[in-house]
């Protein structure tokens, strides 16, 4: 049995517009997402008393972690534009 891949959807007619489209619906979709998670998470750290999360320090692994976490975002988000026409 084959795998079928869907074809990317076309928005606008233009490979480029279009990977450009799929970017930006992705990271609303994403940034969405990381909203209400943070906005929940603030709240019951401040109904628990905690530190402010501006306020928490981080460490030299916890930066390099992020720093990782960071390149890998921008690259699963930016992807779209892998192999898009040039």
């Amino acid at each position: 049995m084959t795998s079928h891949v869907p074809p990317r959807p076309a928005y606008l007619g233009d490979p480029v517009a279009d990977a450009l489209t799929h970017v930006v619906c992705e990271l609303t979709a994403e940034l969405w997402s990381v909203k209400r998670r943070l906005r929940l998470l603030e709240a019951e750290l401040a109904a628990r008393g905690g530190t402010p999360l501006d306020e928490v320090p981080v460490s030299d692994e916890e930066a390099r972690a992020s720093a990782l976490a960071a390149r890998e975002f921008v690259a699963s988000v930016l992807g779209a534009f892998h192999g898009a026409p040039k």
